[in-house]
């Protein structure tokens, strides 16, 4: 009877479970439209703040203030500093003609850098005014670093939050942006962005009732760094960090680009309903939550008067069944007691006699059945407790040898599920196989660029084509700690009696220190070639038992062969050498392996076009234990223009030293460096007794001083000067000198040196002096000639003319 006045309860339970589970769906999926609307209207708002600030960055930088204000800045901060006249005039001039335009772009500071990275200009006047973004106390700030972001991309450049000191450690974040003039970089303007403008987006809680928040976080390297306030953290903003792996997933997914909604437990572990996004102007990761608490509220309390009512209901009808069956379900109570003790596994159990005929006759056809099921299951259990043992110990052979096999055993079942995980499975994924079995593969071993793509071939070939499981494949596995690792497959079907796929075996190697190995070598090759061909050095080696050659890629470069077409051998080589040097190269290298030595040799080469280089040869021979020589190692360095250099010096240094001329040669401070022979024999000093003295040691004090000074305006003007000028030898006496002089540059247009070269005009002056001589005088007598004395009788007539006197000859 209680049976019956229960089955009758329990359509009014099924119905109240319908509608009780269908508003908790409805009200769930209500709050999380409502969520997904206030973070997609957030999301909107920030992304849409950025790009205008961005927007505004840019068009400030094209602007013709800020360019001529950046120019006249720099101009008196590098020649007064911030103090001079011409600074705070400039600065003046800028802040004026930026006006009050600049307080509607909604920036906290707007900065000017020069390209030395210096704050020229700054609207707020905080520390940072003056201050060196490469070398001075901010260097490590965001501020700097976004100007070395921009400086190198030439692209605007937003860095992230951070706490910044000049503005009283306020968190503040920068655009960058370039100032370019007629297309070179000029400097950069940096306009501070106001976080309280953020700050209003996240503290709005409309729709979020009482304890409903939005949680804003940035990446700081493997850190999460929480950039807005927190209900459950005092002071988190921009101070609060945590293991990015430690944050609540919602968080991780929203900063990998994911954005979503779900039932979650935030942050302080409390469960909560909310909608994630990412922002990409940002970069960073938005969760808009309520307590779930708070949510679904009107779920709970719906709940708790459902249960009310249906524990009434069954209190009523347990109440009546009482009364209505007491009398009538005795008998059947004990025979059901016997049953389920048998069912339980008591065989022993009987049924009692009963008054009533029906019952009395069940119970005895009940006994009869319970003796045969005794002996059957004693029978039974022998039978099952001997294929046990055998099971048993074959499962423990298999499970010894999976678990001590040094590679990966994986058993998926037809659905694609982990059926079987080795220990070796285990020790590489930091998973157990209690938290394995019955996950699959691509849900948490894959990554994430190949979990859809492996999913949907694995579906395709279970479903479709499972023989296309057979095949080989590599991928990648992630641990249970993020770590990657690269395992080659190799698959296995096994089929059940029908030959449709049961299981599949996978068997996988972990190659990844043998990818890395090799990736490795390839690098290192790729190094040793470029290194090679930067030094325009190539190596070689030589098989002496098989006679195999070997060159790099630099050497077929060195010789101007092809590659392809050159057979690469020790005569071949020898043929490349100039005809001269082909004998001599050979015999170094034969008495290199007579005396088991390494040699070094400089030769010729003669190119198809009849060029000639000239190489630096260097070989190393390798022996093994009996003195027997295996292979010869060596390199070879292209010299030509090292020797044209050296012959070009040959020559300059015989020029010098064999001039006729003195010279004379100092350095830009006017130390002698080094004279000739011919400086020597006419000036009588040795270098030695001069080297780093000035060439003033040489003057008489008889030259003008408007010779030097000419001679030195000449120097620096045009770079050469020549004339003449009276020297003092080492032994005292005079000479005159005709004297060239000589400024060197160097790339840059610095003078490096001066080169002087001069010969002694003691001769020519003689001559000089002769030739005047005998323009007025006899050559026999050394009296007068009549060419003097009509000269000096024309300047005397000119006298007396000018002053009106009288002029006497007498003729003797």
């Amino acid at each position: 009877m209680t049976s019956y006045l229960l089955v009758a309860v329990l359509p009014l339970a099924g119905l109240a479970a319908f509608y009780l589970a269908s508003f908790e769906a409805s009200l769930r999926e209500t709050v999380l439209a409502n969520m997904t609307t206030i973070a997609d209207k957030k999301a909107e708002q920030i992304d849409s703040y950025m790009a205008e600030r961005l927007a505004d960055a840019k068009q400030l930088s094209q602007r013709n203030i800020i360019r001529n204000g950046l120019a006249a800045l720099e101009r008196a901060f590098h020649a007064g500093g911030l103090n001079s006249p011409a600074y705070r005039a400039a600065e003046r001039r800028l802040r004026d003609s930026l006006g009050a335009s600049y307080g509607a772009e909604g920036f906290y500071d707007l900065l000017l850098l020069d390209k030395a990275g210096n704050v020229v200009f700054s609207i707020a006047q905080e520390p940072d005014t003056g201050a060196s973004m490469k070398h001075g106390a901010y260097r490590d700030t965001q501020l700097a670093k976004g100007l070395d972001q921009a400086m190198q991309t030439l692209q605007a450049h937003l860095s992230p939050f951070a706490l910044y000191p000049p503005s009283g450690n306020r968190p503040a974040a920068f655009l960058v942006v370039p100032v370019l003039e007629n297309g070179k970089v000029a400097g950069a303007l940096a306009l501070q962005l106001d976080v309280s403008r953020l700050e209003s987006v996240t503290a709005d809680r409309t729709g979020l009732g009482r304890t409903g928040e939005t949680v804003l976080v940035q990446k700081d390297g493997d850190d999460a760094v929480y950039t807005a306030p927190l209900r459950h953290v005092r002071e988190a903003a921009y101070r609060y960090r945590k293991p990015l792996r430690e944050t609540p997933l919602p968080m991780q997914k929203a900063l990998s680009g994911d954005r979503g909604r779900d039932i979650i437990r935030d942050y302080a572990g409390i469960e909560g309903v909310a909608a994630w996004r990412y922002l990409p102007a940002l970069g960073w990761g938005m969760v808009v939550k309520i307590d779930a608490a708070e949510a679904l509220a009107p779920a709970l309390q719906l709940r708790r008067i459902t249960y009310l009512a249906l524990g009434f209901f069954l209190m009523l009808s347990g109440i009546a069944a009482y009364f209505l069956g007491r009398g009538l379900s005795r008998p059947i109570r004990n025979l059901t007691g016997v049953v389920d003790r048998i069912a339980a596994g008591d065989l022993s159990q009987r049924a009692p006699q009963e008054k009533i005929d029906e019952l009395n006759r069940l119970a005895r056809a009940f006994n009869h059945m319970t003796d045969a099921l005794a002996d059957a299951r004693h029978n039974l259990e022998a039978q099952v407790e001997a294929r046990s043992q055998e099971l048993r110990e074959i499962s423990s052979l298999q499970d010894a040898i999976l678990d001590q096999a040094g590679a990966l055993v994986l058993v998926l079942d037809r659905e694609g599920r982990i059926r079987r995980f080795n220990r070796a499975c285990e020790k590489l994924t930091q998973y157990s196989f209690a938290e394995a079995e019955g996950r699959f593969v691509w849900d948490f071993l894959l990554t994430p660029e190949e979990r859809d793509s492996v999913h949907e071939e694995a579906f395709n070939a279970f479903a479709r084509n499972p023989h296309a499981l057979r095949a080989s494949h590599t991928n990648y596995w992630v641990a249970r700690d993020g770590t990657r690792r690269l395992i080659e497959w190799s698959n296995t079907l096994l089929l059940d009696e029908r030959g449709e796929t049961a299981f599949m075996v996978g068997i996988g190697i972990d190659v990844t220190e043998k990818r890395m190995a090799e990736a490795a070598l390839q690098e290192s090759e790729q190094r040793l070639s470029a290194a090679q061909r930067i030094a325009q050095v190539g190596s070689w080696e030589l098989d002496l038992a098989s006679g195999k050659l070997t060159w790099s890629d630099e050497i077929f470069r060195l010789f101007e062969v092809d590659k392809s077409a050159f057979g690469v051998s020790y005569e071949a080589f020898l043929g490349a050498i100039h005809p001269e040097d082909r004998a001599r190269v050979n015999r170094a290298y034969s008495d290199s392996l007579a005396t088991r030595t390494p040699y070094e040799i400089a030769h010729r080469l003669r190119m198809p076009d009849g060029r000639i280089k000239w190489v630096n040869e260097r070989c190393e021979t390798f022996y093994d234990a009996q003195g027997a020589a295996l292979r010869s190692c060596g390199t070879v360095q292209d010299i030509t223009e090292r020797k044209q250099a050296e012959e070009a010096l040959r020559l300059y240094a015989n020029v010098f030293e064999h001039s006729g001329e003195a010279i004379l040669i100092t350095d830009s401070g006017n130390r002698i460096l080094a004279v000739n022979s011919a400086f020597t024999r006419l000036t009588g000093y040795a270098i030695d007794e001069i080297r780093g003295d000035n060439p003033r040691i040489l003057a008489s004090g008889q030259t003008p001083a408007e010779t030097y000074q000419a001679m030195w305006t000449a120097l620096n003007e045009t770079g050469y000067w020549q004339g003449e000028i009276i020297d003092r030898r080492k032994d005292a006496t005079l000479y005159p000198k005709w004297m060239s002089i000589s400024a060197v540059r160097d790339a840059d247009g610095h003078i490096t040196h001066y080169v002087a070269s001069f010969t002694d005009i003691s001769e020519r002056k003689a001559a000089e002096a002769q030739i005047r001589h005998l323009a007025y005088h006899d050559a026999l007598t050394g009296l007068l000639n009549r060419f003097s004395l009509q000269s000096q009788l024309e300047q005397a007539l000119a006298m007396t003319r000018r002053e009106q006197r009288a002029l006497a000859v007498i003729f003797l």
